[in-house]
C-alpha cells in the first residue's frame, strides 16, 4: 500500500483507531462519494478513492479482529485488472472507470459488513449498482438481469459468494443470449462458420441455436467471433470460473470448485463491463 500523508487521511483516521460503528461512517461516506462520482462518470479521483478503500480496509482488519469476511476483502487491485492508468504506472491499459466501480463495489461491501459488526444494520442498506440494458431487446431476459445483479450484490454484501458469482454468470449469459438470439446475428456468416467448427449437431437444432446446450465458454467464444466484445474483456471474463455449475454439490466435490469473496467480486465487475460493451455495441 503507498505511504500515506497523514494529512490526507480521512477524518478520525490520523491520532487512533476508531470503533466499528466510526469506521462504518466513514465507508458510508466514501461510498456514497465514490458512488456518486461513478453514475457521474468523474473519474478524476480515483487513485485518492483507492488509497482511502485501502487504509479503511487495513483498519478496519485491526480494529475488528481479522473478522473472517472483512480479512477476505482484498486490500489491492486484483492482479486480473493487471494494473490501472495513474494507480500502478507502467502496467497494462485498464480503463480506470473499472477501478473506481471496483472501489465503490468492495467498499459496500466493507460497509455492510461492519454494519452488522456496530449491531446497525439498517445503515447497510444502500442504493445498488445499476446496469444500463436498454440495449436488451428480449423484456423476460432484461428483467431475469435485472433481478440477478440485484440479488448478486445482496449475496456478496452478505458474504455469500457462492450464490452470488452463480447469479453473476446467470446475469452475463442473459445479456449474452439476448444479443446472439437476433436474426442479424444468426444469419451472419460468421456464426455459421464458428458452430461449423464446434459441436453443431449439439449446439444447434432446428436451424437455430440450442440454448440449453450451449454454455457460457461458448458464448464467450461466440461474441469474440463477431467481435462483440474487447478481449481485455473477454480475458477478465475468462480468468474467473463459471461458478453456475457448483449449485450441484457433487460437481462442487469434483471439481474443486467453490467461488470465494475475491472472485465474486470481480465477477460482479464483469457483469458491469459485459453490460458496457455490449450497449456500445448496440449504439454504433
Amino acid at each position: 500500500m503507498p505511504k500515506e500523508d497523514k494529512g490526507n487521511q480521512p477524518l478520525g483516521l490520523q491520532d487512533k483507531l476508531p470503533g466499528p460503528a466510526e469506521l462504518l461512517q466513514l465507508a458510508t461516506n466514501l461510498y456514497e462519494r465514490a458512488k456518486a462520482d461513478l453514475d457521474a462518470n468523474v473519474l478524476t479521483q480515483d487513485y485518492d478513492y483507492l488509497k482511502e478503500y485501502q487504509l479503511l480496509v487495513t483498519v478496519s482488519k485491526r480494529v475488528c479482529n481479522n473478522d473472517i469476511i472483512i480479512y477476505a476483502l482484498p486490500i489491492a487491485l486484483p492482479g486480473h485488472y493487471q494494473g490501472v492508468p495513474g494507480i500502478i504506472p507502467g502496467w497494462a491499459e485498464v480503463n480506470p472507470r473499472v477501478a473506481l466501480s471496483w472501489v465503490v463495489s468492495q467498499t459496500q461491501q466493507l460497509q455492510t459488513r461492519l454494519a452488522q459488526i456496530a449491531g446497525e444494520p439498517g445503515k447497510a442498506q444502500v442504493e445498488l449498482l445499476k446496469l444500463g440494458l436498454g440495449f436488451m431487446a428480449d423484456e423476460g431476459l432484461k428483467e431475469v438481469v435485472v433481478l440477478d445483479f440485484a440479488e448478486a450484490q445482496q449475496a456478496l454484501g452478505a458474504a455469500a459468494p457462492k450464490a452470488a458469482a452463480i447469479l453473476c454468470g446467470s446475469a452475463i449469459e442473459g445479456m449474452l443470449v439476448d444479443t446472439l438470439n437476433r436474426g442479424e446475428v444468426l444469419g451472419d456468416n460468421r456464426t455459421q462458420q464458428f458452430f461449423a467448427a464446434k459441436d453443431k449437431a449439439r449446439y444447434w437444432r432446428a436451424g437455430s441455436p440450442n440454448w440449453d446446450a450451449i454454455p457460457l465458454r461458448v458464448l464467450y467464444e461466440w461474441a469474440e467471433r463477431l467481435s462483440l466484445l474487447r478481449p481485455a474483456v473477454l480475458n477478465l471474463a475468462r480468468s474467473v470460473s463459471d461458478f453456475r455449475n457448483t449449485v450441484h454439490p457433487w460437481a462442487e466435490v469434483r471439481d474443486q470448485a467453490r467461488a470465494h469473496l475475491q472472485e465474486a467480486a470481480i465477477l460482479l465487475q464483469v457483469v458491469q463491463l459485459i453490460s458496457a460493451e455490449l450497449g456500445s455495441k448496440a449504439a454504433d
